[in-house]
């Protein structure tokens, strides 16, 4: 048995669809088996590491810090991005409703008083002008019939960019979240270093004073004195612009947590220590974390819509079917509407097919083709970044871990000097000029040691967002 001509190009265009579906998929970038980063020696070096380990959705929970906790409930109810990007989703969702309207027929009613009058010199022989009124009451009614599927995968890619959009909402909450956590460690970090400062300036007025005391006994010289003033300043000097870094680090977790200026300062002003920089990493399988990432879900998804709108735009060449109706009333006197003689109907079934329209198909399809291709790219794009992403952040918490244990014994060591420096000069046994370098290197290293634990904790939240913050796609079409 044949099919007709119409249904054998459905069919074949159908085929195509699915087959440059299936083909954009096949061309998708594969994901490495294994970290480059995650060595034997990191593993060592961490020793809270577990290999199998995934994330859990709420990954900032593992610092254990209330504070951090608050601010994510916060940014998470109240950020106008995340706000932004559900409206984005709602929107997506009322296109398929949209979409999906095409199912049904469309119906009109009318109703209306017509006169007319009829020229009677139009005609030969001339004739008597004639008058003519009436009154109408009907509607109409048009439905094109989804033969080949045109509807459905209109209705379908709608629903695919309501996915996109889900998983693009995802993307931003997950890195407003990792920026509130990043803001906030670095609020901690520059209230460290306040604190830091406070106590070594304390020191260095106490140095300054043993100075003074032993220049006006005359047993040391004034240039005791001005190295003393010389380091006492200079980290006095710092205050100030820590005390600003804090204000203003604030002022960006007020935004992120959409909660207006100064709401925050009750909550965040009082100093509190870093959290833990030692954390369990998540090094599993790759493909497994990675897959999971907002972003790489979304470009997935992105290839979906557009292979569907593909078929859309090839579909175009089938004839459309539809039957167009339409019935009434029509009388003279408004009273006889509803006698038997004025009713009135027809009913059409059309077939119209574009025989040509300017080869616009044509180039509708390139288009489409085109489209898909390049969602195929920005998904191998998006999978390469994703997996230098976290790779990089494995290697800098590693770095970090490694970097952090050598300074930890620096600081020992210059707490020391520093304070023997102090006790020698004061006995008598040493030049000025080694208390101050003792407490400017006492002073950096401690510093140092602080912003170095704060790039651990900031690698790791990087990491939490590389792999994607505990996201699935069921939680993603959950939300």
């Amino acid at each position: 048995m044949k099919l007709p001509t119409a249904a054998l190009l459905a069919v074949t265009l159908c085929c195509s669809a699915a087959q440059a579906r299936d083909k954009a998929i096949d061309t998708q970038f594969g994901m490495p088996e294994r970290w480059a980063a995650v060595t034997d020696t990191f593993t060592a070096a961490t020793p809270a590491a577990t290999a199998g380990a995934g994330l859990t959705p709420q990954w900032w929970a593992s610092f254990d810090d209330p504070v951090l906790d608050s601010l994510m409930s916060m940014g998470t109810r109240n950020n106008y991005d995340i706000a932004t990007a559900t409206r984005r989703v709602s929107i997506a969702r009322t296109q398929v409703g949209t979409e999906r309207a095409a199912y049904y027929p469309n119906v009109s009613v009318s109703a209306g008083y017509t006169y007319t009058r009829d020229a009677g010199a139009m005609h030969s022989p001339v004739a008597p002008s004639a008058n003519t009124s009436y009154w109408d009451l009907g509607a109409q009614a048009s439905w094109e019939i989804d033969v080949f599927g045109r509807v459905k995968d209109a209705v379908t890619a709608a629903k695919q960019n309501v996915r996109v959009s889900a998983a693009d909402r995802a993307g931003v909450m997950l890195s407003v979240q990792s920026q509130i956590a990043l803001t906030y460690i670095q609020l901690r970090v520059e209230q460290a270093q306040l604190v830091v400062a406070e106590a070594h300036s304390q020191r260095q007025d106490t140095a300054l004073r043993i100075a003074e005391a032993r220049f006006e006994a005359g047993i040391a010289s004034m240039l005791d004195v001005d190295q003393a003033q010389q380091v006492y300043y200079s980290t006095v000097a710092s205050i100030p612009l820590l005390e600003y870094n804090i204000h203003a680090d604030i002022n960006a977790l007020s935004t992120l947590t959409g909660s207006p200026a100064g709401a925050l300062n009750a909550l965040l002003s009082p100093s509190h220590s870093l959290p833990d920089h030692v954390q369990p990493v998540a090094t599993g399988v790759p493909a497994d974390l990675l897959r999971n990432r907002p972003d790489v879900i979304a470009a997935e998804r992105t290839i979906d819509m557009y292979a569907s709108r593909l078929g859309i735009a090839r579909k175009e060449w089938l004839p459309s079917i539809s039957v167009q109706a339409s019935g009434g009333t029509y009388a003279h006197d408004a009273k006889n509407l509803f006698q038997g003689k004025s009713w009135g109907f027809s009913v059409a079934p059309v077939i119209s097919w574009t025989v040509f329209d300017g080869l616009s198909r044509k180039y509708a399809i390139q288009s489409a083709e085109e489209e898909l291709q390049s969602a195929v790219e920005s998904y191998n794009l998006t999978v390469l970044n994703a997996v230098q992403e976290a790779d990089d952040a494995l290697a800098s918490y590693y770095s970090r871990l490694r970097y952090i244990k050598s300074l930890e014994k620096m600081v020992d060591c210059a707490a020391q000097y520093d304070t023997r420096s102090l006790n020698a000069y004061r006995s008598g046994l040493a030049p000025y000029i080694n208390v101050a370098n003792a407490q400017m290197t006492y002073l950096e290293d401690e510093n140092t040691l602080i912003v170095a634990k704060g790039k651990a904790l900031m690698a790791l939240v990087k990491l939490y967002k590389a792999l994607g913050g505990g996201y699935s796609e069921a939680r993603i079409d959950d939300n």
